[in-house]
């Protein structure tokens, strides 16, 4: 699922990297606000909900997408968002960006 919210992003395919060390910079410390801020409150994740209408609920506006800066900016909160509604536990979701990645 992860793997295909990439083009959902609507970044070129040259541009994902610069996404994902933005994600990957926010899990290991780099922007720690950017997981926490986007965090669920208790009860706020709903396991048997279908992941693709949780991450699409969670889009948010941004009114700068012309340029990959602006996608990026926009995007990975969207993910953070998205994905500790889906993956209960920071190390769970952790794991699955990584092996996304890989």
């Amino acid at each position: 699922m992860i793997d295909e919210w990439f083009p959902s992003t609507d970044l070129a395919h040259c541009d994902w990297e610069m996404l994902w060390e933005q994600v990957n910079s926010a899990l290991c410390g780099g922007f720690p606000w950017l997981f926490k801020d986007e965090a669920p409150k208790p009860n706020g994740t709903i396991p048997d909900e279908d992941p693709w209408k949780v991450i699409e609920r969670r889009k948010g506006r941004n009114k700068d997408l012309k340029f990959v800066n602006g996608v990026i900016n926009h995007s990975a909160p969207w993910l953070a968002r998205g994905v500790q509604r889906i993956i209960p536990g920071q190390a769970m979701v952790k794991a699955v960006l990584h092996q996304a990645e890989t």
